[in-house]
C-alpha cells in the first residue's frame, strides 16, 4: 500500500499526469517531484523534513497533492495573510479538486481580523462623539457589512488599513462577551473557529496555530496539534513566533476583566466592604494614571529594564502592583462568603504574581517589555531560546514539514534547523528551476555612505523616478521603514504620471487587486510585502530596495538576543542581525521571477553589499544574478525587456 502511495505522487506530477491533464500550460519540473517525494515518505513515515524550495518549485503543489491524496486532515500554517489568503483562495482548492473533492476547507485568522457586530452598532450609536473622518469610515464598514460573508476586514474596499474606525470594530478578546452578547449567532470570529474545528484541510497562521487550544487534544498534560499532516509554509519565521509565544502576555485589558467579574460577583452576594471597593477605585486611578504617563511620554513600546530604571515610570508601575496586593489583602478578609468569589481572589493573585515577575525576573533567556497601542498596555516577554519549544505542540504521530524558499545562509541549513532543535529531521535545498542570469539583473548604484538620511532618501527618490520611467511603471519599491514608504510614496505620488499606490491607503489585498488592474502601477510598501505576494508576467518587472534590511541595533529584542547569544558563546553579528536579514532580502528579491517566462531588474541602493565583508554572505545567498553597477546598463536592460 505505502509503494502504492508513493507511485500515485509520482504519477500525479509526471508527464500525462493529472496535474498535466488539469492544468494549463503545465511543465513537468523536476524539483517540484523530488519536494513530493520527500514529503510522502515523511507522510507515510510519520517524520518531519525541512525542505528549502527555490522560488519556481512550486512548493504548494508539491506539499498539498501528497498530504490530500493520503486524505487525511491537514493543517497549513503561514507567517503572511498574503499566503493564507492565496493559499485559501486558489491552491487548495485546485488540489481538493484533482484529489479529495468532498474535503472541507478553512481559513482561520487572528480575532482582530474580524468585524465585531456589536462594537459596531455600539460606535454607530454615539456616532456624534466622532470625528467626520471616522464617521464617514465607519459608515462604509456598515455598508460593506450588509454583503461580507467571512467578516474579514483585510477585505474591505474603500478604508485605509491604519484608519482607526478599523480598530473600533474589530472584535478584541479583552471586549468578547461570548454567549452573553446579542450578536452571538452573526459572530463572524466564532463563525470561523466553527468552520476550522470541523474542516479537513485547515490553513492557517504561525501565530494562531501555537496559541489555540481548541485546535490541540491534551495528552500528557500538553496540548498537541490535531492533524495528521502538518505543513509549516513560510516557515523561516517560526523561531521568532515560538519566542513571542514562549514567553506571556498581560494585557490592561486581562487585568481589568479580572477586577470587573470579581466586583460583580461581590456586588451581587457580599457588597459590605468599604474598604475593598476603596482598593478597586485605587486600582483604576493606578492604571489610569500609568496610561496617561505612557500617552504623555509618547511611548509604544519600553523594556522593563528602561521603565523600572525612571523614577516616575517605576512609581507609577509600582502603584499598580500596590492596589492589586491592597486589592488582594481586603480580598482575603472576605474568603469563605463565597466560593466563586474566593476562587477569583485567587486567580487575581497569580494574576498580580505573573506582573511582578515580569519585571523582577533575572532569567537570561527572556525580554521583558511593555507596548502601548490604541490606549491600551500590555506585559510582554519573549524567550531567546525556542529549541524545546516545538515538542510541547507537535505529536509524534503528526508527519510535520517545514518549508520556505528562504531556509538557507550561504547554502547551508543548519540557521533555521538548530535554533529549533530540528537537527534530526531530513533536509533538502532544491534550487530554483528559473535562469537568473537571463531572466534578470542585479544593479547596485554607487550611493555615498556619509549622506545623512533625508539627503539619501531624496537620492533614492531620484533613482526610483528614473527607473520607473524607463520601465513604464509595474514597480516594486520596498522599504526598510514605514517613514521611508510615506516619504517616497508621497514624493512620488507628485513627480509621476502612473499611479503610485502606498501601504496603508487602503487594505494589502484591496491595493494588490489594484496594482493588477492598473497594470502600470506603481506599488510602495515595507516589509508586509516583501514576502508572500505572487504576481507573475510583466505587470512586476522592476524592484527597488531602499537598504539592506537589517534590523535596529536599538531595537531591545535585537540587543538583548544579542547579550544572550554572546553569553552562550556566539556572536551576535553572525548569529543574531545577518541571517534574518539575508533572509529577508531573498524574500524581497523573490516577489520579482515569479515564472520561467518573467524578467526584471533588481536594484539595492545600499553600498554595503560591495564595500561590507559581510556584503559577500549576501551575495552568495541569493540567486546568481548578472550584476552591474551602471545606471546606463541597468536602464538599457529594463527598455529591452
Amino acid at each position: 500500500m505505502s509503494n502504492r502511495y508513493i507511485n500515485q505522487v509520482e504519477h500525479f506530477f509526471s508527464e500525462g499526469g493529472r496535474l498535466d491533464k488539469s492544468l494549463k500550460h503545465y511543465r513537468f519540473r523536476e524539483g517540484q517531484l523530488q519536494m513530493a517525494l520527500a514529503v510522502a515518505e515523511t507522510i507515510k513515515a510519520k517524520s518531519t523534513v525541512v525542505v528549502e524550495a527555490g522560488t519556481g518549485i512550486g512548493k504548494s503543489f508539491a506539499y498539498l497533492a501528497p498530504a490530500l491524496i493520503k486524505k487525511k486532515k491537514v493543517i497549513i500554517s503561514t507567517a503572511t495573510k498574503n499566503l493564507q489568503q492565496q493559499l485559501f483562495d486558489k491552491d487548495v482548492p485546485f488540489i481538493v479538486s484533482l484529489t479529495h473533492p468532498t474535503a472541507r476547507i478553512a481559513i482561520l485568522k487572528g480575532l482582530s481580523n474580524y468585524l465585531c457586530i456589536r462594537n459596531l452598532e455600539s460606535e454607530l450609536n454615539t456616532a456624534s462623539s466622532l470625528s467626520e473622518s471616522v464617521l464617514s469610515d465607519l459608515l462604509k464598514v456598515q455598508q460593506w457589512a450588509q454583503v461580507t460573508k467571512d467578516g474579514d476586514l483585510n477585505h474591505i474596499n474603500g478604508v485605509n488599513e491604519s484608519s482607526p474606525s478599523l480598530n473600533l470594530v474589530r472584535t478584541r478578546q479583552g471586549d468578547c462577551t461570548g454567549k452573553k452578547c446579542d450578536f452571538y449567532s452573526q459572530c463572524y470570529s466564532r463563525k470561523a473557529k466553527l468552520r476550522a474545528s470541523e474542516s479537513d484541510i485547515l490553513v492557517i497562521n504561525h501565530h494562531l496555530i501555537f496559541n489555540e487550544n481548541f485546535l490541540a487534544r491534551e495528552g500528557d498534560n500538553e496540548y498537541k496539534i490535531d492533524a495528521d499532516v502538518l505543513v509549516f509554509d513560510e516557515a523561516h519565521s517560526i523561531a521568532d513566533v515560538l519566542g513571542q509565544l514562549g514567553g506571556s502576555v498581560i494585557s490592561e485589558s486581562l487585568i481589568r476583566r479580572s477586577i470587573e467579574q470579581t466586583v460583580e460577583l461581590f456586588k451581587a452576594e457580599i457588597g459590605d466592604s468599604p474598604p475593598f471597593l476603596k482598593a478597586i477605585e485605587s486600582l483604576y486611578i493606578a492604571l489610569d494614571y500609568f496610561k496617561q504617563w505612557l500617552s504623555h511620554h509618547n511611548i509604544s513600546k519600553l523594556t522593563m529594564t528602561h521603565l523600572l530604571s525612571q523614577r516616575d515610570s517605576a512609581s507609577c508601575f509600582w502603584d499598580i502592583i500596590n492596589a492589586c496586593t491592597d486589592i488582594i489583602n481586603q480580598g482575603n478578609v472576605l474568603v469563605g462568603r463565597n466560593q466563586q468569589f474566593d476562587a477569583y481572589i485567587f486567580e487575581f493573585n497569580e494574576l498580580k504574581e505573573k506582573v511582578e515577575s515580569i519585571a523582577t525576573t533575572s532569567d537570561v533567556r527572556f525580554v521583558q517589555y511593555l507596548r502601548f497601542e490604541n490606549g491600551r498596555f500590555e506585559f510582554d516577554t519573549i524567550l531567546h531560546d525556542v529549541k524545546h519549544e516545538l515538542a510541547k505542540y507537535i505529536n509524534d504521530e503528526t508527519a510535520t514539514i517545514y518549508t520556505s524558499a528562504t531556509l538557507s545562509i550561504n547554502g547551508k541549513l543548519n540557521y533555521f534547523t538548530e535554533p529549533l532543535g530540528l537537527h534530526k529531521a531530513n533536509s533538502y535545498v532544491i534550487d530554483s528551476p528559473f535562469n537568473y542570469q537571463r531572466q534578470a539583473m542585479l544593479y547596485i548604484p554607487r550611493v555615498i555612505l556619509s549622506q545623512d538620511e533625508e539627503t539619501r532618501l531624496h537620492a533614492f527618490q531620484k533613482l526610483c523616478e528614473k527607473l520607473i520611467k524607463a520601465n513604464e511603471g509595474k514597480t516594486f519599491i520596498l522599504c526598510t521603514s514605514h517613514k521611508a514608504v510615506r516619504t517616497i510614496g508621497a514624493a512620488l505620488t507628485r513627480s509621476l504620471h502612473y499611479p503610485v499606490l502606498v501601504q496603508g491607503q487602503t487594505g494589502r489585498q484591496a491595493l494588490l487587486k489594484k496594482y493588477r488592474i492598473l497594470g502600470d502601477a506603481v506599488l510602495v510598501g515595507t516589509y508586509s510585502f516583501w514576502e508572500g505576494i505572487d504576481i507573475k508576467g510583466n505587470q512586476l518587472s522592476n524592484i527597488i530596495f531602499d537598504k539592506l534590511p537589517f534590523p535596529s541595533p536599538d531595537d531591545f529584542f535585537v540587543e538583548s538576543k544579542g547579550e544572550y547569544i554572546s553569553q552562550h558563546g556566539g556572536d551576535s553579528f553572525s548569529n543574531n542581525i545577518l541571517p534574518p536579514a539575508i533572509q529577508k532580502l531573498k524574500q524581497g528579491i523573490g516577489r520579482l521571477i515569479r515564472h520561467e517566462n518573467d524578467s526584471g531588474l533588481i536594484t539595492i541602493f545600499d553600498e554595503r553589499l560591495v564595500n561590507k565583508a559581510y556584503g559577500q554572505y549576501f551575495l552568495a545567498s541569493i540567486p546568481a544574478l548578472h550584476r552591474t553597477r551602471s545606471f546606463t546598463k541597468a536602464k538599457d536592460f529594463l527598455e529591452s525587456l
